[in-house]
């Protein structure tokens, strides 16, 4: 299993039952090998998705971030606690920035 290094947390209030969508842009340190940066999504410390990118042609001053986004669920908390965690070998790994959340209505199909 690759080492695993928390980088962050975030906080949002939750109510139960509900799914949010999550996304962030992410990039990569590009001083540092490998090439690839891994990393994953956790809810209270519990990994719901992975995510990947590869620094190739890009530097400091341009560093290709993407958006990324992901659906967590909450079951039966009033606030979700995301989990941000590098899993690259070595000490140059992804890089997070703007995360927002916000509340997924499902609507049903009109017919």
């Amino acid at each position: 299993m690759p080492e695993r290094t928390v980088a962050g947390l975030a906080r949002i209030p939750g109510l139960p039952l509900t799914s949010y969508v999550v996304d962030f842009e992410l990039a990569g340190n590009p001083a540092w090998a490998p090439a690839l940066k891994t990393g994953e999504l956790g809810v209270a410390g519990v990994p719901v998705t992975t995510f990947a990118f590869d620094i190739t042609g890009h530097g400091f001053r341009d560093m290709g971030c993407t958006r990324q986004t992901a659906v967590i669920t909450n079951l039966l908390k009033t606030s979700v606690t995301l989990t941000f965690a590098g899993t690259t070998p070595g000490v140059g790994g992804p890089v997070i920035d703007d995360v927002r959340s916000c509340l997924l209505v499902l609507c049903p199909p009109v017919s």
